[in-house]
C-alpha cells in the first residue's frame, strides 16, 4: 500500500493557513482581554467579585468608613519591611493590601502597583489611598486617608502604624497624588 504525501507547496500553503488563523485568534482573544480589562477590571485582574459590582452612595460611604475603621485598628502595629498582618508587622502598601482586603478589595503588594491599578482622583475621600514620592524615581510610600489631610500609615524601620498630615513637611513636598477603588 503506497501512502500518498501532500507535495511540499500544499503542505506549506497548509502550514500558513494554520499559523494565520492561529494569529488571528490570538489577536482576537487579546482584543478582547483589552477591552474587557479596561472596561469590566479597572482596578486590577485579581480582584474578587465585589469590585465588579457598581455601588450606590450610601454603600460606598459605608465602605469608605469600615475602611477608615479598620486601618485606625492598627494604629501601634510595628513597621515592618514587605509585612502585610497585624502580627508580624505592616510596611505601607501591607497595611493598605489588608485595610482593603477586610472589605473585599484585593490589591496588589506595593505602592507603585496599588497607585497604578486604582482610579486617580483629585479630591481624595476618607478611605482613599494618598501617594508620596520617597528617594528616586516613582512611588515609594502610601498611606490611607482617615479626613481631610489625615492619613494612617507604616512610616519606616523602628516606628509604627501612626497618623500623619498631607500638609506636614516632608510629606507635603513629596506628595503625588491620590487614588481610589471607586470611579
Amino acid at each position: 500500500m503506497a501512502y500518498l504525501c501532500p507535495c511540499p507547496v500544499e503542505v506549506n500553503r497548509q502550514l500558513r493557513k494554520t499559523a494565520f488563523i492561529t494569529l488571528a485568534i490570538v489577536a482576537i482573544f487579546g482584543l478582547v482581554y483589552e477591552v474587557s480589562r479596561t472596561l469590566f477590571l479597572p482596578v486590577n485582574l485579581a480582584m474578587s467579585p465585589p469590585q465588579r459590582q457598581v455601588y450606590d452612595e450610601k454603600t460606598i460611604q459605608e465602605l469608605r468608613q469600615r475602611l477608615v475603621t479598620t486601618a485606625e485598628r492598627y494604629l501601634g502595629v510595628p513597621y515592618r519591611f514587605g509585612g502585610s498582618d497585624e502580627d508580624n508587622g505592616f510596611d505601607c502598601s501591607g497595611l493598605a493590601k489588608t485595610v482593603y482586603a477586610s472589605v473585599g478589595f484585593n490589591l496588589p503588594h506595593g505602592a507603585n502597583a496599588q497607585f497604578r491599578d486604582l482610579y486617580k482622583v483629585e479630591k481624595p475621600q476618607a478611605g482613599d489611598l494618598v501617594f508620596f514620592r520617597r528617594e528616586g524615581p516613582g512611588i515609594g510610600h502610601v498611606g490611607i486617608l482617615v479626613e481631610d489631610e489625615l492619613f494612617v500609615h507604616a512610616p519606616s524601620t523602628g516606628k509604627k502604624v501612626s497618623y500623619a498630615r498631607i500638609s506636614e513637611p516632608y510629606f507635603k513636598v513629596r506628595y503625588v497624588g491620590a487614588a481610589s477603588i471607586f470611579p
